[in-house]
């Protein structure tokens, strides 16, 4: 479709142009030459149209028989001069005027005003009187903002673009006059099919990389500059070979095709050349059978070569299996291996030096059609070199400062707990991962990445306090005893073991070629040995879910230790879970059950702290614990388990010693420690005892009842001496709480119908135990209903925000903000306006003003959630927080709200206002000491200025009046005895209140102030709106009475003395006066702000929240 569109172009200094649509002013675009404004007006026309519904486009098109003219608008202006005398200037304005019908069409284009004027007159007097009108309500400053400085001048674009259809105004955008930004989905892909040869494979399983590196979605690679130029120029040679990546795992061979990509991105000749990521499990994928993968493969490299595009296979390794079934031992290789020796596909793939191996041996023809790329472990001076290069990548683009001591720090962590072969691909990926958790927070550049960050991102990934990891952070090892201590009953030797194990990893004295340690508990069973290595995992690594835990009586079988360790190319459970979690404690349960085999697995991962298992996979247990358990000895031993006497010297020797008969040497001296656990004494069970009845007492159906529960002594011992058993130590003691306990008062509970808040406790009676009920004071119940409405408080705060975000005001800057970063997201547009810098200083401060909006969102969403949580565990000790809490955002939503009530205000940072009265100034002086004392408060200046008579003009009788300054208030003195040396007897005075919001604030206060004293007395100011301009200079006395009979007369405000209300009649809201009755004004402006800016009744719903 082809739509002629007439502009108007108006030349500015030094070349540049502004172009405007004649039919539309909202289309305009600024250029520093004409060219290539039209071509940003060209983009912006193109993309409107192609949205526009099309029964709006014949808006644009503009009569073809327009022709620009300049006129005078006579006396438009008037200039004062130094010797007295006005001069009246006039303004040079342009026009279009066209021939319609029997009218002439008359557009002044900077000002916006449109006149017809009949044939049979002259269109230059009937369209400068609309004009001059229009002028008489404009100051001096927008009349000379709209004059002509230059010559303007008309062009006729001729565009040619595709209209949206109709059927795209149907379903959500069914009324709308434009489509959202972006062209509909039917439209975009006919342009996507038409630009390049057709890819459905290839979108539908593969990933585009540049497309990706184009968007900034993939990393950039630093100091890999030699291989990523060798790889290039050998995939882009004419002969399409296929090259294999070979290096250490985390060396950087996925960085390197990245590069690659980023390169082919930003390289406009290479504009037809896309990489493709599809590995062997995306060729398999996505189809209905087995047999399908074998035609999608064939699709994938056929269209990589039609395209001449790049393809990424992933790891190469996987291709040798991926595709085989039951019925045929075809492979992805064995498909694509013609096509390779015969170069049809340009193909990138990666491998670690074992693998490719491997490789070499189960497919020899297929790694022949591969050309090698070795990428070798960087030496300290090139790896410092990429880090340094990856800080300044993440500075450039983002402005976060990375510190030295942060790229230091990544590489000692790296050097100490590395798990992979690279302590260089380790060094950069933890660096990597600092630099995004910091992206990832609301101001990332607002302190710079140090040390102490990454090391906090260290700790976060593996659990591992920080007092471990920092060295400028002490570790006190009686608090880590205390630690052990508390959670271990009884076995004083275990809890030593495990605190010099602390001390050992904090001083970094651990052998680096082995597991952190290595331990072997011996004893009974139900002495504390699995609580041990749980305690271990909760403090070496933040969670005692750290612990993978193998019952070693399960790997018995020949069948059992392939599935343990790997076999036929499958992975084995114990190199997974340490893979998924190299930070943990391993603990091997009952190690003397375990079929032999295992114990030579075990001499490679307690000497070598790794293991690889069938599938070709290393784990690293160099960041593990490895505990072995045992009962070797417990039954030889003469003492009764439970009731144990014997010294502990005795009874280690004792397990030792079966431990050293039982295993073979070579393992035995592997393990560092053999830890004996003895019987736990009575002590230690009722302790135990204590601790699980504690732990009933904190679950969630006595805490979601608000029941407290209480155990007396004696009930306790006997639970104790019920779960005690000489066979299993302590551990029936759990089966013992469940079932004398628990089952009792589960029972009890579903019984009553209401339970009432208060406190359970459990009473012995006949060799059983009875719970019993007590209702507690009212006080639970007044502290539990205050959560509660604190809660609610919180809930309705949030519903008030929604409704905020639904307003007017807030959905205009939303837009506002989205739209200026849509236009300068062009790359010409952004050239065009390179020397704008307000215009994006004001776009900064805009988009600012939206993240602190939705910022509050966010924040009154979390703190629903926490106060729900809260009131669901009848934790009454949040209710201070949430109301501390809600206050603060209230005081947040305050600013914002000023902010956007002051958006596009010249004078939102001044109130210039009117005081006018009669009779009593009573009123009027306790309207200036509440301004005053709101200055005061927001720390704005005031200046009181009184009218008097001023000279006239030369030549000129007519009486004029300047205001004369009484003042600054608040600082000179007090507003009384000011008012008091200079209250005029005309009864008017002009307050002057200047700072931040004070015009914002203000704005609301015109109108009458009544005041009825308690005296029975009665006065009134009334308050206007007065230009700033009449306080620096003189004004006819004339236009001063005009001026002042605009003050509006209805009643705004009323204070009665007598009943002691504040009483606002615009707002139906009144308040009971108090000392600082300036608060209450405060309020009432306030309130009259929320309701213009987010929507009526606003003021009421804040009241509520």
């Amino acid at each position: 479709m082809l739509l002629q569109i007439t502009l108007l172009v108006r030349e500015l200094h030094g070349g540049a142009v502004l172009i405007r649509a004649l039919a539309d002013r909202s289309i305009v675009v600024f250029g520093l030459d004409e060219e290539a404004a039209i071509l940003d007006l060209e983009l912006l026309l193109e993309d409107q149209l192609a949205r526009t519904h099309p029964r709006l486009l014949h808006r644009l098109a503009s009569p073809d028989n327009a022709e620009v003219v300049a006129w005078w608008l006579r006396d438009a202006l008037t200039v004062r001069q130094p010797e007295g005398r006005d001069t009246e200037l006039s303004l040079k304005v342009s026009a279009s005027v066209a021939r319609h019908k029997e009218h002439h069409r008359v557009y002044f284009p900077t000002w916006n005003v449109r006149a017809w004027v009949p044939l049979t007159s002259e269109p230059e007097a009937g369209a400068l009187a609309v004009l001059a009108e229009h002028a008489k309500d404009l100051s001096p400053g927008a009349l000379l903002d709209r004059r002509i400085q230059r010559d303007e001048r008309l062009r006729v674009l001729e565009l040619s673009f595709e209209p949206a259809p109709l059927a795209a105004f149907t379903g959500k955008y069914l009324g709308l006059d434009r489509l959202p930004e972006g062209l509909p989905p039917e439209e975009r892909a006919r342009v996507e099919r038409e630009r390049r040869p057709p890819t459905p494979t290839l979108d539908a399983i593969a990933d585009d990389l540049t497309r990706r590196a184009s968007e900034r979605e993939l990393p950039r690679a630093a100091g890999l500059d030699d291989v990523v130029n060798m790889l290039q120029a050998t995939l882009t040679g004419a002969d399409r070979p296929a090259v294999v990546l070979l290096g250490a795992p985390g060396v950087g061979k996925t960085s390197v095709v990245h590069e690659l990509a980023h390169r082919l991105a930003a390289d406009r000749a290479t504009d037809a050349r896309r990489l493709w990521f599809a590995d062997a499990t995306r060729l398999i994928a996505m189809r209905g059978t087995f047999s399908d993968w074998r035609g999608q493969t064939l699709d994938v490299a056929e269209e990589i070569a039609t395209t001449d595009a790049i393809w990424y296979g992933g790891a190469i390794l996987p291709w040798l299996d991926a595709g085989k079934s039951v019925s045929s031992q075809e492979n992805v290789a064995q498909l694509l291996r013609p096509l390779l020796a015969r170069r049809r596909v340009r193909l990138v793939v990666e491998a670690t030096t074992a693998e490719w191996s491997r490789v070499e041996r189960r497919d020899p023809g297929l790694a022949r059609c591969f050309t090698p790329v070795r990428i070798e472990e960087p030496d300290p001076k090139r790896s410092e070199a990429i880090l340094r290069g990856l800080a300044s990548l993440a500075t450039a683009r983002t402005d976060l400062v990375v510190e030295p001591s942060a790229r230091a720090a990544a590489r000692e962590l790296a050097a100490r707990y590395g798990m992979g072969e690279s302590t260089h691909a380790e060094a950069v990926a933890l660096l990597r991962r600092a630099i995004a958790d910091r992206l990832a927070e609301p101001s990332p550049g607002a302190t710079p990445l140090d040390r102490v960050a990454l090391v906090d991102t260290f700790c976060r990934e593996s659990g591992m306090p920080p007092a471990l990891v920092r060295d400028d952070t002490p570790l006190d090892l009686d608090a880590v005893r205390a630690f052990f201590e508390a959670r271990i009953v009884g076995q004083p030797a275990a809890v030593s073991r495990m605190v010099d194990l602390v001390g050992l990893v904090k001083a970094g004295l651990t052998d680096p070629t082995r597991p952190l340690g290595s331990f072997l508990f011996v004893g009974p069973t139900g002495v504390g040995k699995t609580q041990t290595a749980k305690t271990l995992a909760a403090y070496l690594f933040g969670a005692s879910d750290r612990l993978i835990r193998f019952d070693m009586a399960e790997v018995v079988t020949a069948d059992a230790v392939q599935r343990f360790v790997g076999r036929h190319g499958r992975p084995g459970k114990l190199v997974s879970e340490v893979r998924r979690v190299p930070f943990a404690v391993v603990l091997l349960d009952e190690i003397e059950k375990a079929h032999p085999a295992i114990f030579d697995v075990l001499l490679q991962v307690l000497g070598e702290a790794r293991l690889s298992d069938e599938a070709g996979r290393t784990a690293s247990f160099r960041n593990a614990v490895v505990i072995m358990t045992s009962n070797l000895g417990a039954e030889t031993r003469r003492a009764a388990v439970g009731f144990g006497d014997d010294e502990p010297a005795t009874w280690n020797e004792h397990y030792v010693g079966e431990a050293k008969r039982f295993f073979r040497p070579e393992l035995f001296n592997r393990i560092d420690h053999v830890v004996a656990f003895d019987a736990l004494p009575g002590a230690a069970i009722r302790d135990i005892a204590e601790r699980e009845l504690a732990a009933v007492a904190e679950r969630q159906g006595l805490r979601q009842r608000g029941l407290e529960l209480e155990v007396p002594e004696d009930v306790a011992r006997w639970i104790a001496a019920r779960g005690t058993d000489p066979r299993f130590g302590a551990r029936p003691l759990k089966r013992s709480v469940e079932a004398n306990l628990v089952g009792p008062l589960a029972r009890h509970l579903s019984d009553l119908r209401k339970v009432p808040v208060g406190k359970v406790k459990m009473r012995l009676e006949d060799d059983h135990l009875v719970p019993r009920v007590e209702v507690a004071a009212a006080r639970g119940h007044a502290q539990l209903d205050a959560l509660t409405s604190a809660v609610l408080a919180v809930g309705q705060l949030r519903l008030l925000l929604a409704g905020c975000a639904r307003s007017s005001a807030v959905r205009a800057l939303r837009i506002e903000v989205g739209r200026v970063e849509r236009l300068f997201g062009n790359a010409r547009f952004a050239r065009g306006f390179g020397d704008l810098a307000k215009a994006m200083a004001g776009h900064g401060d805009e988009r600012a003003l939206l993240e602190d909006f939705d910022g509050l969102m966010a924040h009154v969403e979390s703190l629903e959630e926490l106060g729900y949580e809260a009131r669901f565990r009848r934790e009454t000790v949040a209710t201070a927080d949430l109301e501390r809490e809600r206050e603060a955002v209230l005081a947040r939503l305050r600013d914002v709200g000023l902010r956007l009530a002051g958006r596009g205000r010249s004078e939102a940072g001044r109130a210039t206002l009117w005081l006018s009265w009669t009779g009593s100034s009573a009123m009027l002086s306790d309207l200036l000491e509440i301004y005053v004392s709101l200055a005061a408060a927001h720390g704005w200046g005031v200046e009181l200025f009184r009218p008097v008579e001023a000279r006239p003009l030369a030549g000129d009788d007519t009486p004029r009046t300047r205001f004369e300054r009484i003042g600054a208030i608040g600082r000179d003195e007090h507003p009384k005895r000011l008012l008091h040396r200079g209250a005029p007897e005309g009864g008017r005075l002009v307050l002057d209140l200047y700072g931040p919001h004070a015009g914002t604030l203000l704005s609301g206060e015109p109108g009458t102030h009544r005041l009825h004293a308690a005296s029975g007395e009665t006065s009134e100011v009334r308050v206007g709106d007065a230009p700033f301009a009449i306080l620096r200079g003189s004004i006819e006395t004339a236009e001063l009475e005009r001026l002042a009979k605009g003050i509006p007369k209805t009643l705004l405000r009323l204070v009665n003395e007598n009943r002691r209300i504040v009483e606002d009649r615009s707002l139906r809201a009144h308040f009971a006066i108090e000392p600082r009755v300036w608060r209450l004004y405060e309020r009432f402006m306030l309130m009259r702000v929320y309701d213009r800016v987010f929507f009526e009744g606003a003021h009421r719903a804040l009241g509520r929240a």
